[in-house]
């Protein structure tokens, strides 16, 4: 009866008192009791993955918007987290109620490792320092899928493909940011902003729909970089020839 009584009060006195919090409470319940009235597989694909988002966002704002620090490795934590779920699920046939756990663990591990390193960074400079770390994963993550390649193409196609959703939105965040963060010197800055919203878009599309349209979207996705990576390369060149007559002259 203590439990329930000091269980009471905190509601009472924690969540009650506001509107937001008694919504929040309310949609909590209402998702742990969806199951049991409703059980069609796509709307619980699609409920939880907005809820998986939305802790994604809501870790974003507890950093920038309370402390105003600027930090771009929350794609790495959510990234690592998630892949090391569905490995050990996969792999090793455990319960969701285990590699949950687990891919917490793991996010937390590459975020106290990137932390600790950037402990001291403010600023733009925290904002660069944790920028690397997910393009150094992205890296790593194409390197040995190169190598599997040459050992089963076949089989690390359809990994790559299964990944698709993850690597667009990944990639669309890092073009959308250094879009922004070039956008005095670059006037050409609009380019890579569409290339990274249209990126982002197809990476939530892709992540809902199954092997078969993943695969024929790498492919799509491959030809559309590549012409949108030579524009902006082109128009970056004759951006510099420009200004290196502008400083000659």
């Amino acid at each position: 009866m203590y439990w329930l009584r000091r269980g009471w009060a905190e509601l009472r006195n924690e969540v009650f008192v506001l509107p937001s919090r008694t919504l929040v409470l309310a949609w909590v319940i209402a998702l742990l009791a969806l199951p049991v009235v409703y059980g069609d597989p796509y709307v619980m694909r699609i409920l939880t993955m907005t809820c998986i988002f939305a802790i994604f966002a809501a870790s974003w704002d507890l950093l920038a918007g309370y402390t105003g620090q600027v930090n771009f490795g929350h794609a790495l934590f959510f990234g690592a987290g998630a892949y090391a779920s569905a490995l050990m699920s996969l792999k090793l046939g455990l319960s969701p109620w285990v590699t949950i756990w687990a891919g917490a663990a793991v996010a937390f591990f590459f975020g106290f490792v990137v932390g600790y390193l950037c402990l001291r960074l403010r600023g733009s400079y925290l904002s660069l320092a944790t920028l690397a770390f997910p393009l150094i994963a992205l890296g790593i993550l194409f390197v040995i899928g190169g190598f599997t390649a040459f050992a089963r193409p076949y089989n690390a196609f359809w990994a790559l493909a299964s990944l698709l959703g993850f690597l667009l939105v990944l990639k669309g965040s890092l073009d959308v940011i250094v879009s922004a963060m070039t956008k005095d010197v670059n006037e050409f800055w609009w380019l890579g902003l569409v290339a990274g919203i249209l990126e982002l878009l197809l990476g939530f599309w892709a992540s809902q729909q199954f092997f078969p349209a993943r695969a024929t979207l790498i492919l799509i996705w491959v030809g559309f970089a590549a012409m949108f990576r030579g524009i902006t390369e082109i128009a970056l060149a004759f951006q510099i020839r420009r200004l290196n007559k502008a400083l000659a002259g």
